[in-house]
């Protein structure tokens, strides 16, 4: 099932977003590129046609980019991330999926988005993740979320291009948002 909207979302972006070289050929710079999770690193390339800035077969530094743009809470640095590797694209799955990996990369303490009883931290909420996939970028959402009233404020910078329809479980989303 997951696969499946992954699968939607990235033909949704070949057909909808300008084409670009170097995709598959790191001779040839691209025009811009696509700020996804690094485990999607070669799916995006082989089915939409664009370069993803995180895979495993570049350096460890766009791994690290894409971790720290997710774990931010702060948009300019979010922002800045993005316009150094000429990011247009920013695809969103649920946080979970990321949020261990990119810890253990950037090396960051665990307490920092998780109490002890594996509780998310308010740090948790205000990342930058959490607000594209759950305030769906420029929208503030007020949420309740393990007995808290959290506010996610909007990411301005990104607007919501594509989300995946119906999905049958909240886990099983694809959002991508466009950097203005």
């Amino acid at each position: 099932m997951f696969q499946h909207e992954v699968y939607k979302g990235l033909i949704w972006l070949k057909d909808n977003s300008p084409e670009t070289r170097g995709y598959l050929d790191p001779s040839l710079k691209p025009e811009y590129g696509v700020m996804a999770n690094w485990q999607f690193g070669h799916i995006i390339p082989y089915v939409s046609k664009r370069p993803n800035i995180a895979n495993n077969s570049v350096k460890l530094e766009g791994i690290e980019a894409h971790c720290k743009f997710f774990l931010t809470t702060d948009e300019k640095t979010a922002i800045q991330i993005l316009k150094d590797f000429s990011a247009q694209y920013v695809i969103s799955t649920h946080p979970f999926y990321d949020i261990f990996d990119c810890i253990e990369v950037l090396g960051i303490p665990k307490s920092e988005f998780f109490y002890d009883n594996d509780i998310p931290t308010e740090k948790f909420y205000n990342t930058i993740i959490m607000r594209l996939y759950y305030g769906k970028g420029k929208q503030k959402k007020v949420m309740t979320l393990d007995g808290r009233k959290i506010t996610l404020q909007p990411v301005s910078h990104l607007r919501l291009i594509y989300e995946s329809q119906n999905p049958k479980n909240v886990f099983y989303q694809v959002k991508i948002f466009q950097v203005e």
